[in-house]
């Protein structure tokens, strides 16, 4: 009996909607080789490397990096996540289909395919 009431502790921890496990932000790093090159993302802004921004979930980015007279262009697509599977599995345990509404409908499952881009020139 304790197995099973630790398991399903387990489970409540690491299961669960993404509406109330993650942020409506993704957090990306980006670096590159050499350090302090320029990335330009679609959205207007930009900074020098290494630099981080906080990106919506259910945004697509493109970043341009420029070092010297060398660009390279990245581009970040927003999709569903590694971890959609543990999510819609908590949904199912626990919060059944109006957690699935919500994490549908608010983007929390989606986000760019990666936590860090390196550019190397």
């Amino acid at each position: 009996m304790k197995k099973f009431v630790f398991a399903l502790g387990v489970t409540a921890v690491l299961g669960g909607c993404a509406t109330v496990s993650k942020s409506k932000d993704h957090h990306v790093m980006f670096t590159s080789t050499p350090t302090n090159t320029l990335a330009v993302f679609s959205d207007g802004v930009s900074c020098y490397t290494p630099c981080s921004r906080r990106l919506k979930r259910t945004q697509d980015v493109y970043v341009t990096f420029a070092y010297k007279k060398e660009i390279r262009e990245v581009s970040l697509k927003s999709g569903l996540q590694k971890d959609t599977a543990r999510n819609l599995a908590g949904n199912a345990l626990f919060f059944g289909w109006v957690g699935l509404f919500f994490d549908v409908m608010s983007g929390k499952n989606l986000g760019q395919d990666t936590n860090h881009v390196h550019v190397e020139f």
